[in-house]
């Protein structure tokens, strides 16, 4: 079955590499890249990724962290989508302190966004003690493709997100980092609670658990894969 892969909120698909590299090559996989240059909302990436979906055939769709909400939205209506795995991830705002991005300009976001993202010890600190510096090269080389403009918007967008989730999806999985400190574990009982079908997976890691954890998430995701071919022949 196809897996297509949905990114965080850097957007380009490289943060993917280390568990691409441990999925079997017996798999089917697509990677949907946004725009790096272009500032869309979640409403224009659910868009954007749906002209980009199969129309007559059966996938599973795993969406990392900032692609939550995007994944939930097409799951609500696409009859194709067998399953979503959610990884690090969410479909409400994440922490409180993004409501503050609310009532600032998008200038400054990006601004504070520059010095952020620029800082090894705070990109160090959020990766985790876990394979620290690949990761932390491979998060560079992302970041830097990706205008801040771009960036600010989307971390707008998490800030806008609805706090009242409406609609229900069949079936879900949910990869938990165990360390996460940006997206917290009662996002994992949010989703639970919208669909009808639901299991959980505590891995060892931080937010960025699919790369730190490469190779026990690709076990799980190959495992529920497996698992879903089956219940649908």
């Amino acid at each position: 079955m196809l897996l297509i892969l949905l990114p965080g909120m850097d957007g380009t698909g490289i943060m993917f590499e280390p568990f691409l590299e441990r999925l079997s090559p017996e798999n089917q996989v697509e990677v949907i890249a946004y725009p790096y240059d272009i500032a869309l909302s979640y409403k224009e990436l659910v868009l954007y990724v749906q002209e980009r979906l199969p129309e007559n055939r059966d996938f599973v769709l795993l969406a990392e962290s900032f692609s939550g909400p995007i994944a939930y939205e097409i799951a609500k209506t696409n009859e194709k989508l067998r399953l979503v795995i959610f990884v690090a991830s969410f479909i409400k705002p994440p922490g409180k302190l993004l409501s503050l991005v609310k009532i600032v300009p998008l200038k400054f976001i990006a601004s504070v966004l520059d010095s952020v993202l620029s800082s090894d010890f705070v990109l160090r600190a959020l990766i985790g003690k876990l394979k620290t510096e690949y990761v932390l090269d491979l998060l560079k080389s992302a970041l830097v493709k990706v205008s801040s403009d771009v960036m600010s918007c989307r971390i707008r967008e998490m800030a806008n997100l609805s706090k009242d989730v409406q609609g229900v999806i069949n079936k879900s999985v949910y990869i938990q980092a165990i360390s996460d400190n940006l997206v917290s574990s009662k996002h994992s009982d949010i989703i639970k609670n919208i669909s009808n079908d639901f299991r959980i997976y505590r891995v060892e890691g931080s937010h960025f658990v699919l790369q730190v954890n490469a190779e026990k998430c690709a076990s799980i995701v190959e495992d529920e894969i497996n698992f879903t071919v089956l219940k649908t022949t």
